[in-house]
């Protein structure tokens, strides 16, 4: 039963995800293209909704615990909350401290 499942989860991701790139394609699109950021990003979901659609609708499960996400909150959640406000605290110490180094803007 698992390798079926999984062999259909390939085929829809495969299916969807190149159905992507070859619309992209067949409408002229190539690598220089500027909406070619957009359908990349783009490319990159049809791996979770075909797995969010096999779990809820193919095998009728609860989609959060099979995927073993949890809404508790944690300690970790404001670890990663704050961690870019002390990126950008940090790069702006060693900016004043270090009279070299000037941040993209002031130039």
């Amino acid at each position: 039963m698992q390798k079926r499942d999984l062999l259909i989860f390939l085929a829809f991701t495969c299916v969807a995800s190149f159905s992507v790139l070859g619309i992209f394609a067949w409408l002229g699109g190539s690598v220089e293209h500027a909406a070619a950021k957009p359908v990349y990003i783009l490319y990159v979901f049809p791996p979770g909704i075909v797995a969010l659609a096999l779990l809820g609708a193919w095998r009728q499960q609860p989609v959060t615990q099979s995927l073993g996400l949890r809404w508790r909150l944690s300690g970790w959640y404001l670890i990663a909350w704050l961690m870019p406000l002390l990126w950008l605290a940090m790069t702006m110490a060693a900016v004043e401290w270090l009279s070299d180094v000037e941040l993209a803007w002031e130039t």
